[in-house]
């Protein structure tokens, strides 16, 4: 299993398994001839690159690719709007276990124009990491009070921030994790799960060299 570190302390991820090579996408689309090739080489190169270049996508859904994630809740919401994905988190009504909260590094500003996105870092950030910092403790602080109390897990969960880390298996086939990729990789996506997205494509592209090799040559992932 290989594991990384999400750049600013956001997490981590790790690549638990994969199904599939690029040899995998060639024979899937060559099977339509009633033939396969065993090894992969440059006709292979070829033809996996006609396939990206012409969006003959359904030879990468045969791939698969599963992951464990540790993000902040507000990072696995946007996550799981990608519906083609399948999930399974942690649930707060089971346990109250391994419960911490993310901090940012910095705290940014809302850009003017693009009103879901923020700008640039505040200038005089220390009330701001202040409020921050007092919120999660209260936080905190209240859900450990409530569970002392008797109040149950899943109720007691409701005053837990968006910024708690939660776990999650996804899998999703290779496809699907390229356009995933290719929206969250963008610069208006949110740092954090611009992260993740990074460091999936850095485990993925190890075991599909030769399809993220067509996807930068072919500018697939920029949009």
């Amino acid at each position: 299993m290989e594991t990384k570190n999400l750049l600013g302390g956001c997490g981590e991820a790790s690549l638990l398994n994969v199904m599939g090579s690029d040899l995998s996408i060639i024979n899937a689309a060559r099977v339509s001839f009633a033939s396969a090739s065993e090894e992969f080489g440059e006709r292979e190169a070829k033809l996996l690159r006609f396939l990206a270049k012409h969006r003959h996508t359904s030879p990468f859904e045969h791939c698969t690719l599963q992951f464990y994630c540790r993000v902040p809740l507000f990072v696995a919401r946007q996550h799981m709007r990608h519906r083609t994905w399948s999930y399974n988190e942690i649930s707060r009504r089971y346990t109250s276990a391994r419960l911490e909260v993310y901090r940012p590094n910095m705290l940014m500003q809302q850009d003017a124009v693009r009103r879901q996105c923020s700008a640039g870092e505040i200038e005089e950030p220390d009330l701001p990491f202040e409020l921050l910092d007092r919120a999660i403790s209260t936080s905190l602080d209240s859900y450990q009070r409530l569970i002392d109390s008797g109040v149950s897990r899943e109720q007691a969960r409701m005053v837990l921030p968006c910024s708690t880390f939660t776990e999650y298996v996804a899998t999703v086939n290779l496809h699907n994790l390229g356009h995933f990729l290719r929206l969250r990789l963008k610069s208006d996506a949110q740092f954090e799960i611009r992260m993740l997205a990074e460091a999936m494509k850095e485990m993925a592209q190890a075991h599909f060299p030769e399809t993220f090799k067509a996807w930068d040559e072919l500018g697939i992932l920029n949009g």
